[in-house]
Parts: structure tokens; sequence; C-alpha cells
């Protein structure tokens, strides 16, 4: 019970909560008449599903103006059907949807007609029945055109602008001239369906399409006519149409402002009483400039002007950068760069208005390079549209060293970003950061970390503390500017400081800064040695405006020698003249001797304690040269071994020295006044108790500059103007070798001149052998290429060249294969097997042709190449046929016609030996019953 009472319910519901499908579900557009031009189509929608509803099948039918049914078994899920006519006339259409809402079916139908209407060609008949497309002033003609379905009726006007003087009746399509003369457009249109319409130019009174000379002018575009050019005919609403070539000048602005002029400009366009239209330029060719940092190559042109003089089309450039572009030094613009870009006249009024688009230019390499070392690296696959990459960064690769003013730095992290704009002819850096390792300074316990910030230019933080120099603690902070190119610029300390663990040994308060590789100020409080009773001090050193000034100490016992306000002025002026003083007792001997030249000042201080046998020099040396003056100090303490507390170490040496302007060549000290050379020097020596190990560390640092080089490059054999193979090349050398090893993507052209022989593309490997004196190139895969300019080529090639005698040699070997097809028919459309016999009025009597040809051959090749000469031999097979049907005209009866066949076959061999290119063969033709065999043997010379 509950279940029929469920279904009653379900029922009720689909029946009266839901809608039930009509008519308004099924619709059918377009209906009613519409023109027909070639193909036509409706399409038939229904609702799917509607509320409780869902449709489960359905029928299209369409019936034909003849009767005839077509049904179409739908899919309802789908909710539509496309019908497409093939022909004009009547159709009906009519459609049933079934749906279902649980138990109940309903089905809704309706139907539809639809007309379809087709207006040919118009031709017009002058008075004596004859095909025309001109009236004469003062007649008449009659146009007429076909109207599909038959029981249509066609409404004649005239539709130009101008009619004049002419008229033309709406019935019978007659149109009667005045005395006025030019194109007037005829229209045919549907008597019911107005829109429906063909339309044709007739040309009234005198020569329409008038011959041509002299300039021209299509809204920018102008040119010059050389030769008087006629018209190549009509269109369909009276239009003369003109094609010439000319020289024109194209011109384009915005990111790069260029003007290119053009010769053999393809020119066409339309034209009719002063006025024109679809004005098309079209140009095909090479012309070369710069863009910015590559080249452009113009290749196409295609524009188009309109009637109002508005220019529309683009022209297409190939890009390259075949060699490595170097700026600010470091940044380095790989070659490689190709592609594609292009500018599109979208021009509204001028004929300059359009853009470029550059995102066809692709594979985009930048190097940051130090020396030949590169340090960082940048890769986008092209440009965006307006030619630029933007907030872009450079990566340090791995962990790459460089060398700047003799200090070696290893590059840890970097990333600089910057932005390139093709037309600004330039890359600069903007901003970034970095951490660099100083490594190599002798002393160091460890490489210092520079922490960079690059804005413009670089800076550089090194914090000192921990960093340990022979045993010395050192405190401080060190910043290091540098330049755009990564060298040092200025160098400044601040609070520095130094103490040994084992030796009351210390420096102290230490500031200074270094400009472009020369001090410009050196400041410190004290610099100190002593052990037990021996100090030597020296305070209140500086270094500033081109004088340097010191006070200096040295303590023995009680011994007490004290130099006060030593000043050296830019001049080399000293205030302090000669002093010498020796002190010899049981403990100790002490010697100063203090020499002042006219420009130059030598101190020395000797200091020997007799009971340890413990000695301390001091070597001053102060002068000037004609354009620089320079300062140099140095002490030592010498000892045969003082035990350092319980730690079984002995000092044996300890050692110091500055120089400006000086360049001291050797620890000692020696040296002279260099301009822009520093010297800065720390020198410790230790031994053990035994005296079975003796170590000596000294620290010098000698401001300067170091260069590495690495060589990269194209290839191309041999090196002249024709290569035999030029290409891209990617090389290796290995350190020590004599050879060089590499590959590279080539093409090859025999001769080298012209390639009329034999040309092919592919990848090689090559040898470079400095032992042999030779190189030596394979192919990595099968080549393509022609040969003689037909032939398709796949096959391989060697090549040696001996750089010694000058030998040039090579082979190839490999597979060709030529086709050849063709049709040919007279005139255009003739068909045979259509009956028609030759009128007076005819100007080929009925007469006509068609037919087909076809060739294929394969062959085996091995071509040699010595010193220039091409020599080897072609094998060629080859068969074919051809077909040929003619009719013969005849006046009073039916047409004769002949079908003519044709096959052949036959064997080719091609030799080529120094300048005389041989072709001698075989070839058999067969014709209906006849067969006939041809032997040849042709030689030519100068190939």
């Amino acid at each position: 019970m509950k279940q029929y009472l469920m279904s009653a319910i379900l029922i009720l519901l689909c029946g009266v909560l839901s809608a039930v499908p009509n008519n308004g579900d099924l619709k059918m557009s377009p209906t009613g008449d519409n023109c027909f031009k070639d193909t036509k189509s409706s399409t038939v929608t229904w609702t799917t599903p509607k509320n409780g509803w869902t449709a489960i099948s359905g029928t299209v039918k369409v019936t034909f103006e003849d009767g005839t049914i077509a049904t179409y078994i739908v899919s309802p899920s789908t909710g539509k059907l496309d019908i497409n006519y093939s022909s004009t006339g009547f159709y009906k259409v009519s459609a049933d949807i079934v749906y279902q809402c649980d138990e109940e079916l309903t089905t809704v139908s309706d139907s539809w007609e639809i007309t379809l209407i087709d207006i040919g060609e118009i031709e017009f008949l002058n008075d004596d029945g004859e095909y025309t497309k001109e009236i004469e002033n003062d007649s008449t003609v009659t146009a007429t055109a076909d109207i599909l379905p038959l029981d249509r009726m066609i409404v004649w006007s005239i539709s130009s602008e101008n009619s004049f003087g002419c008229t033309i009746d709406a019935n019978t399509g007659v149109v009667t001239s005045g005395s006025e003369s030019g194109v007037i457009t005829i229209r045919a249109a549907d008597s019911i369906l107005v829109d429906c319409f063909s339309e044709k130019g007739l040309c009234v009174g005198g020569e329409c399409c008038p011959k041509l000379s002299g300039q021209k002018e299509f809204g920018p575009v102008v040119f010059l006519i050389g030769e008087e050019i006629t018209s190549e005919g009509t269109t369909e609403d009276g239009y003369c149409i003109y094609k010439t070539e000319a020289s024109i000048s194209i011109s384009m602005n915005g990111a790069f402002d260029k003007t290119f002029d053009l010769n053999e400009v393809s020119i066409e366009w339309e034209e009719l009483g002063g006025d024109y239209r679809k004005v098309k330029v079209s140009w095909d060719g090479e012309v070369t400039k710069e863009f910015g940092l590559i080249e452009g190559i113009l290749s196409k042109v295609s524009l188009s002007v309109n009637s109002a003089g508005q220019v529309t089309g683009e022209a297409t450039f190939e890009a390259k950068l075949t060699v490595d572009k170097t700026f600010a030094k470091i940044i380095v613009l790989k070659k490689g760069i190709h592609g594609k870009f292009t500018y599109k006249y979208d021009s509204q009024a001028q004929f300059y208005d359009g853009t470029w688009d550059f995102s066809g230019v692709q594979q985009i390499d930048v190097e940051l390079k130090k020396g030949g070392d590169v340090i960082a690296t940048m890769h986008a696959d092209s440009l965006n549209v307006k030619g630029k990459l933007e907030n872009v960064e450079l990566k340090a690769v791995g962990n790459p060293t460089f060398t700047t003013n003799s200090f070696k730095l290893t590059v840890h992290e970097l990333e600089i970003k910057f932005d390139f704009y093709i037309a600004d002819n330039a890359i600069d850096l903007k901003e970034g950061k970095g951490k660099f390792e100083l490594t190599g300074v002798k002393g160091l316990d460890k490489g210092l970390i520079l922490e960079i910030t690059y804005s413009g230019g670089v800076t550089v933080v090194v914090d000192l503390n921990g960093v340990s120099a022979f045993g010395c603690k050192i405190d401080g902070e060190l910043t290091v500017t540098m330049d755009k190119q990564f060298d040092f610029k200025e160098v400044s300390g601040s609070n520095i400081s130094g103490k040994h663990q084992e030796i009351s040994q210390s420096f102290e308060s230490i500031t200074f800064s270094v400009e472009n590789g020369k001090f410009k100020t050196f400041n410190f409080g004290s610099l100190k040695a002593k052990y037990q009773k021996i100090e030597f001090e020296i305070i209140n050193g500086k270094y500033e405006e081109g004088q340097l000034s010191l006070d200096a100490n040295l303590n023995v016992g009680d011994l007490k020698v004290v130099l006060n306000g030593l000043k050296i002025d830019f001049k080399g002026n000293v205030d302090v003249g000669a002093l010498e003083i020796d002190v010899n007792n049981d403990m100790y001997t002490f010697n100063l001797v203090a020499k002042f030249e006219d420009s130059k000042f030598e101190g020395k201080i000797g200091v020997k304690i007799k009971k340890v046998e413990t000695a301390v020099t001091v070597k001053v040396i102060i002068g000037a040269e004609e354009t620089f003056n320079y300062g140099y100090f140095h002490f030592t303490l010498d000892t045969p071994g003082i035990p350092l507390l319980n730690s079984g170490i002995k000092l044996k040496s300890l050692a110091g020295e500055f120089g400006y302007n000086w360049d001291s060549a050797a620890e000692n000290g020696s040296g002279k006044g260099v301009d822009g050379a520093i010297t800065i020097g720390f020198g410790l020596g230790l031994s053990d108790v035994a005296q079975i190990m003796e170590i000596n560390g000294y620290l010098k640092v000698n401001i300067g500059a170091a260069t590495t080089i690495t060589l990269k490059g194209g290839f191309k054999i041999p090196a002249s103007v024709d290569p035999y193979i030029s290409g891209t090349a990617s090389i290796t050398h290995e350190l020590g070798s004599t050879d060089v090893k590499g590959g590279f993507v080539t093409d090859i052209k025999v001769p080298s001149a012209t390639g009329n022989f034999l040309t092919g593309h592919g990848e090689m490997a090559f040898v470079l052998s400095g032992a042999e004196k030779k190189i030596n190139a394979n192919a990595v895969e099968k080549f393509n290429g022609k040969i003689l300019n037909f032939f398709d080529y796949e096959g391989m090639f060697n090549f040696v060249h001996e750089f010694d005698t000058g030998h040039i040699g090579g082979n190839a070997s490999g597979s060709l294969k030529g086709k050849y097809e063709d049709s040919f028919e007279y005139p255009d459309g003739f068909d045979p097997s259509t009956p028609e016999l030759g009128k007076s009025t005819s100007d080929r009597l009925g007469f006509g042709f068609i037919g087909f040809i076809k060739i294929d051959l394969s062959s085996t090749a091995e071509v040699k190449l010595l010193n220039g000469d091409v020599t080897g031999k072609i094998k060629v097979s080859t068969s074919g046929e051809t077909e040929m049907t003619v009719r013969w005209p005849a006046l009073f009866s039916s047409n004769n016609i002949k079908p003519i066949k044709m096959s052949y076959s036959g064997d080719i061999e091609v030799t080529k030996v120094g300048n005389v290119l041989n072709a001698k063969g075989t070839l058999k033709v067969s014709s209906d019953d006849e067969t006939s065999e041809i032997g040849f043997d042709v030689s030519l010379n100068g190939v």
C-alpha cells in the first residue's frame, strides 16, 4: 500500500508541482528566408533537464523540396543538433523529444520552415547577345543572373553612389547609359529578402582602368612607378587591380627609431576614379642594423593601407649576437642570442606609429667576471615585449675565486639584481649582497669573512674578533670599499689591537684608511714588543696630509732612549739630524746610528743583551724622490731562544715593518722607494727547547693587481670569406696538453663560394692536435643537405686540415632521393568529358588538354674533397610516367578526344673530376605500343 501511495505522490509532483515540458522547450534558429553562400546551417535546441523532467530520446526529421526525408536520432543529453544544408531550396524541419518524470512520459513536438536563397554571378549581354564588361555611351546592355529557388524573383538596382547618368529597369535588368563615363555597381537582390544580393561593376564609356606612371601616394606610402603599368583586371564592383615593384622608405619609432630604404618592394592595390583601397606592400630580403647590443636583420615587411591612408602590418627581424659584449670590465653579455622580433604598425593617423615586440629574442645569458674567472651568472629564456629584463639576479656559481690588488677572494654567496633594456646599450647593476672570504694571508689562522653590500659600489665590513695572526688575537673593525669592478678602493680600520697569548706584546688603537692603493691616513696609539725588562715602543704614530710623525721609546733595563717629534713632510724634509749612541757594559751593548742626507734620513739602532744573547735592531729610512716621498720603519728582535714559561717553546725572533711608497722585496727589509707601493709586515720565530724544530713565519702585504685570462671563440675552416665549414663551437683545453677538443653545429658548402655541388647541416666533433699539427672533424650523426641543388642528401661527412702542408680533404657518402610531380591543363577548369562544339565566337574552338607528369629518382653517392677540388660519383635510378588527354575542335560533329600515355625508366651515372661534370646513362620510354631506348653522355666544363 505504501509503495502505491509513494508512486501516486511522485506522479502528482511531476504533473502538478513541476512544469510539464511544452513547445517552448523546442527551438530552431535560423528559420524563414535566408541567403545561401556555399554553406548554411541551423541549430535545433531543447531544454534538458527541466525540474523533475529529463529528456530520454529524440528524433529530428528534415524534409527536402523533392519530398525526401533525412532522419536524425539524437542524444537528448546534448541539448542540440546542427543541421547543415548543402544546397538552396525549401526545407521543413520537425523534432520530437520524449521527456520522463518518474514513470510518466510526455512528448514535445514542433516544426519549422526555412528557404535558402542563392543569387549567382551577374553577367552583361550587349544588343548582339554577346557577353561584355562595359557599356558605350548612349547605349544599353542587359544584366542577367540566376536565382535559386527558381520561384524567387530578382530586383535590379544601381548600388554605387554615382550612377554616371545610367538607369536600370528593376524587373528586366536593362541598363541604359548617358553621356558620362565611369564605373557603376549593379546589384541583383531577392525581391523579398533584400539583404540577399550579388553585385558587379560595369564600365560606362571610355577606358575605366587607365595605364599608370609617375608618383603614387597611399597615405604615407610614397613611390615612383618607373615604366608605365596596365591594370591586372577589375573587381566585381569595378575597381581596377594594379601591381608593380618599386623602392620605398619605411620608418619605425619607439624603443628604436629606424629608417629602411627598401628596393624591389611588391605593391598591389585597387583603384577607381582616383580612390584607392586594399593597398598591400610586401618585401623579403636582408638589411642589417644595430639594435643596442644585438644585430637586427630585417627579413620581411608586410603592410596594408586602407582608403583613409591608415597603415597596419608588421616588419619582422632576425636577432643575432655573435660575439660577447663586455661592460664596466666585469659584466659580459654572452653571444648566442637569437630569435625574432617585430615592429607592428597600428597607425590611426600617422605612418610611423607602432609598437616593438622583443618577446621572441631568446637565450639571454649574462656573466659577472673578475679577470678570467666567472663568479656569477644569469640566464633568461627571452626578453619581454618591451625588450627588457626586470629585477633579474646574477647568482654565484659554486665557490669561485678572484684576485683584486693581490688579495685572493673566495665567493661563498653573491646575489646582485639588475635591469636590462635592449635600447640602453648597457647593463647596470642595482643592488645586492654577498659573502666573500679573504684567504692566503700569511700568519692568519683562517680566512677573513667579508660581508658584502652592493649599492652602486661595494661596501665590506669585517669583524676581526677572534682572528689570530702569528699567535696574536686581533680585535677591531675593518671596512673595505670596492668599486663596481670589485677592486679595492679604500681600506680603513678602527680600534684595532692585538695581544699574544704568551708574550707581552701588543699593538693598540690603530686606525687607517687607504684609497686607490695609497695611504690617506694612518694613526696608532702604540706598537709594543716587550719581554721581561726589554721594551720597544712606537707611540703617537700618524700619517696625514702628506706628513708622517711619530714618537719612539726603547727601554732596556735602566737604559732609556727616546726619539720624539720625528716629522717628514711631503717633500721629504726631516727635522732630525744625525745621531749615534754606543753603550757597552757587562750586561749589554747599545748602538744608535742616525744619518740625514739632502733628501733622505736613515737610522739604525742596535741593542744586544749579553746575558741572554739577545739583539734588537731598528732601521728607519725616510726620503723623497722628485715626484713623491717615502718612509720605511723596520725592527727585529733576535735571541738564541727565550723559553716561554713552561710551554716547551722558545722565542727566537720578533719583527715588524711598515713602508709607505716603499717596495720591500725581501723579508730582511731591503728595498727601494716606489710611488704607490705599500708594505705592511709582521714576523715571529719560535722553536722547541730541544732545538729539533724551528718555525719562522712572516706576513707581508703588497697592494697591487693580478690578471687571469680565459679564451673562447668561434670556428670556421679555412679562415676565409668563403669557408667550407662554418658554425658555432664549444672548445675545451686541458693545461699541459697539446690538444684542443670540442664540437660544433655547422653548415657545409662545396664549392665554398656557392655550394652549387654540396650543401649540408649537422653536428660535428673535432680534435686539433698540436703535436700532429692538424685538425680532424667527424660528423656526430647523419648530415642532411642537398647535392646539385636538387637531390635530398643524407649521409656522413669527415674533414681533415693539415697546418704545415695546407692539405684540406674530406669525404661524404650517403643516399639521395629526388621526386618531381606536376599537373597541367588548358584552359583552366578544362574537362574533356564535357562535350563542346566549336563555335565561331569561341577564341579556342573547343580545344583543350589536361594531364600530369611524375618522376621518381633514388641514388647513392660518394664524394671526396681534396684541396678545394671535388671528385666523386653519383648513381641514379629513375622512373616516371606522363599522361595527357587532348580534345581537337570539330565545328559540325562531336569533338575528337585523344588520350596519350607514356612511361619511362633509366639509370644515370654522374661523376665529377676537376672542373668537369659528366652525366651518362640510358633512358627507356614506352608510349602506347612503341618503346624507345635513349643513351646519352654529356660533359660540362667549369663546374
